[in-house]
């Protein structure tokens, strides 16, 4: 399976790790490589991850870190249409 991110998804992943960069450059790395693993695993059980919502979108909480990664998958491919601070409300509208 292919993963695609969305342009929106795509400037949430780098706000992201803009963010744990001016943080902590050093603990950024670990936490940008615990993102992208957790999201390339989703090649091998998509549909693992419960629907949220009326959107035909599936939530995958990032435990080890607060962040949830919202996709949807459509034929042989993984979308990723948002990511967010699970701290947040959760995501309801288009926004």
């Amino acid at each position: 399976m292919r993963i695609r991110y969305t342009r929106r998804a795509f400037a949430d992943r780098e706000a992201i790790f803009e963010y744990l960069d001016r943080r902590n450059p050093q603990a950024a790395r670990s936490v940008k490589a615990f993102i992208k693993k957790r999201i390339g695993d989703l090649r091998h059980l998509p549909e693992r991850y419960p629907l949220v919502g009326q959107r035909d979108a599936r939530a995958l909480f990032l435990a080890r870190y607060p962040y949830m990664v919202y996709y949807r998958v459509s034929g042989d491919e993984i979308v990723i249409l948002h990511i967010r601070q699970a701290a947040r409300r959760p995501w309801e509208t288009e926004d």
